[in-house]
């Protein structure tokens, strides 16, 4: 079954890819302060997360790693970043449709344009605390930061972020 005709559970889990063990702390802790009833997977790579949603490797067993109804990912990973990550899932149609924000230390205002034209759901600037958790965990509506009025583009290039995977 596709995520497109799956309804989310308030007990689906949430996919964190993350390569900073402090973050994830915080994240984890955010969470259990919100009550989040969602199990929470971290994978430290865009590479692992990958291979984490299309059940190969170690996550082909989906009793064990189950389908996330939500991706949390840094924007500044090594090897593939955050962006070629919501690039990937974009672009595969059997996730087309799964919830993915970006969780960044950025307050940049190019690097959440690109988020957003990459097709994130939403943004959060680092830390994670108990508000922003609560606040992720009972919208619909994933959230992005205040843009000031001049944002544009600032020059940004999404041709150049773009995961070539061979397809």
């Amino acid at each position: 079954m596709d995520l497109l005709e799956r309804v989310p559970t308030p007990t689906d889990p949430i996919l964190y890819v993350e390569d900073d063990d402090d973050h994830v702390f915080f994240l984890r802790r955010a969470f259990k302060l919100a009550s989040s009833p969602h199990p929470l997977f971290v994978t430290p790579s865009a590479e692992q997360a990958i291979a984490y949603l299309s059940g190969q490797g170690p996550f082909e067993n989906r009793d064990v790693f189950p389908m996330p109804s939500l991706v949390l990912t840094d924007l500044k990973l090594p090897g593939v970043s955050g962006l070629q990550l919501v690039c990937w899932i974009r672009r595969n149609p059997r996730l087309a449709g799964l919830r993915t924000v970006v969780v960044s230390s950025s307050s940049h205002v190019a690097d959440i344009a690109a988020a957003r034209a990459f097709g994130a759901n939403g943004y959060i600037i680092k830390p994670m605390n108990r508000a922003k958790a609560a606040a992720l965990l009972t919208s619909h509506e994933a959230p992005w930061p205040e843009e000031p009025a001049t944002s544009g583009w600032l020059g940004f290039h999404a041709a150049r972020h773009e995961l070539h995977s061979g397809d």
